[in-house]
């Protein structure tokens, strides 16, 4: 039921994974989220994010200002050989990059 802690005994406070029925609260995304994607002052990192940023303004109205791409960044550093770690043919993917960098498994 809605509002049910998960069995963990987390709270909405204390929880790290949340999963959110996007289509029950489309009218709301915008009201809630788009004030904090165009602050400038709150950096967005995501990763590979660009057709993210399409449909967040196709589909919400919501413009996404002051953001890093992971996956963007790792591609460039790639693509102009500035590491010895991301070298041209390296995976610029999440898991990889997080495994590499973060010792981080995650199952994408």
């Amino acid at each position: 039921p809605s509002g049910t802690p998960p069995p963990t005994g987390d709270t909405v406070e204390t929880a790290s994974d949340f999963l959110i029925d996007t289509l029950t609260l489309r009218s709301e995304i915008n009201k809630h989220l788009a004030p904090v994607f165009a602050d400038p002052d709150v950096v967005k990192v995501m990763h590979g994010a660009d057709m993210d940023v399409r449909w967040l303004q196709r589909d919400f109205g919501i413009y996404v200002v002051n953001l890093f791409d992971t996956g963007r960044a790792a591609r460039t550093i790639m693509a102009k050989g500035e590491s010895d770690k991301l070298t041209p043919g390296s995976s610029a993917g999440l898991a990889h990059l997080l495994s590499k960098y973060a010792g981080v498994s995650v199952d994408k």
